[in-house]
């Protein structure tokens, strides 16, 4: 009985040990990522064009996941929104005061760079709010 309990005692700390693992590096994985890291993706839905189109329409988008990636430093849950424009999805976060700005060149980028095909389906389903969280504007989803 007691060789048993010992078993399950190490099964369980040994399972404990794998969650923290996992979620330390899950939560480091999150903490580290940024909307440029997405730039190969986005970029493989511009439209056909010329050479000298194709690469404004590039600057324009690093443009756009720069502004995402800076702009969402914040104090309170009340500095931060959701942007909801296609490509970027409906939860990009970032300062209100930084919104309209922003929210202008990605629909600039949208109406003029990318591939129709390619088009953004949100989920209504969910409910997302602007989380002020560790000074970032982060998603909240219900």
């Amino acid at each position: 009985m007691n060789k048993m309990k010992s078993i399950i005692s190490i099964s369980a700390l040994a399972a404990l040990i794998g969650f923290t693992v996992i979620t330390s590096t899950s939560a480091q994985e999150i903490k580290n990522s940024t909307w440029s890291q997405s730039y190969e993706s986005y970029r493989q839905d511009i439209k056909q064009m010329p050479k000298k189109d194709r690469t404004k329409c590039e600057q324009l988008l690093n443009e756009v996941l720069n502004d995402l990636d800076t702009k969402n430093k914040c104090n309170t849950d009340e500095d931060c929104t959701l942007l909801d424009q296609d490509p970027f999805g409906n939860t990009a976060p970032i300062l209100k005061r930084e919104a309209k700005e922003t929210k202008s060149k990605m629909r600039k980028y949208n109406e003029n760079c990318v591939d129709p095909s390619k088009r953004f389906v949100p989920n209504r389903e969910l409910v997302h709010l602007p989380v002020c969280w560790k000074n970032k504007c982060m998603v909240k989803t219900k």
